[in-house]
């Protein structure tokens, strides 16, 4: 069993982290829905939000061996970058958010209500553990590099949002997560911005998961804890917002973008 698995995985890793990763969140999802109800909805959020890394690391051993699984941590300390990447990471997904929230007010409409300033360090926390930590091995550290060795950083970009985005879907059909509320279409396409994004950061320094990480933490807690998502208007403004800057960088930086490897052929990923 385990040789067949590993032929299949080694055939094409790609489609096998795919079809794993969906696969197990959509079990989680059926046992959580209709077999065990018990289940709270924040531990299924946890679980199934740790599915990327999971088989991320999976796969990388499969492919890899422990080589592989040691240069994928090592993503997670790859810290000397210039700082204008750190600032990218951080400021421009707030910066997002304070033009989608300024856009709404333009319109005469009031502020959207963000979470109380005691519950800040908290929303910090769970924004930083539920998400970056928990995908970035997986998206950009597996599937990510896997798809640049045939694909420029756009193209990758955006078919890892494609798939990315998707991947959430689950959480509209959980009572209890926050996601309920929020539009489906707009998440999805935001994802994909997200997606280029996190791509363009990751091939500029060198694949540090660690920026990468900022950002998507950046992404997740400006938007949860500015009140957001709760509000669809905003919402798509945010969205608006974040493909005028994917665009902004694809013109920017079009040389980067458009280029076609970013890996020697000596570390070409299988």
């Amino acid at each position: 069993m385990w040789s067949w698995f590993t032929q299949a995985v080694r055939r094409s890793p790609v489609a096998a982290f795919c079809v794993l990763v969906f696969g197990l969140e959509w079990l989680l999802f059926l046992a959580v829905r209709w077999l065990v109800p018990q289940i709270p909805p924040t531990v299924a959020l946890f679980i199934g939000s740790w599915l990327p890394n999971l088989v991320g690391v999976l796969v990388t051993a499969v492919m890899e061996g422990q080589p592989g699984v040691r240069r994928l941590l090592g993503g997670f300390v790859l810290w000397r970058v210039s700082v204008k990447w750190y600032v990218a990471a951080l400021l421009l997904p707030a910066t997002t958010v304070f033009l989608a929230i300024g856009g709404h007010m333009l319109q005469c409409n009031p502020v959207p209500a963000a979470i109380p300033a005691n519950m800040l360090l908290l929303a910090a926390l769970s924004n930083l553990i539920l998400g970056p930590l928990s995908e970035e091995m997986g998206w950009r550290g597996t599937l990510l590099p896997r798809l640049r060795a045939r694909w420029n950083v756009l193209a990758a970009g955006l078919l890892v949002g494609l798939i990315w985005g998707p991947f959430h879907l689950p959480a509209w059909l959980i009572p209890g997560l926050p996601q309920a509320g929020a539009p489906v279409l707009a998440f999805l396409l935001l994802a994909v911005a997200f997606s280029v994004f996190l791509a363009w950061l990751f091939d500029r320094t060198g694949g540090s998961l660690l920026i990468t990480c900022l950002a998507h933490w950046a992404i997740n807690f400006t938007g949860s804890s500015s009140g957001i998502y709760g509000v669809p208007a905003i919402l798509w403004l945010w969205t608006g917002v974040w493909w005028m800057l994917v665009v902004a960088i694809v013109l920017f930086d079009r040389g980067r973008m458009a280029r076609p490897f970013a890996i020697t052929k000596g570390d070409q990923f299988p």
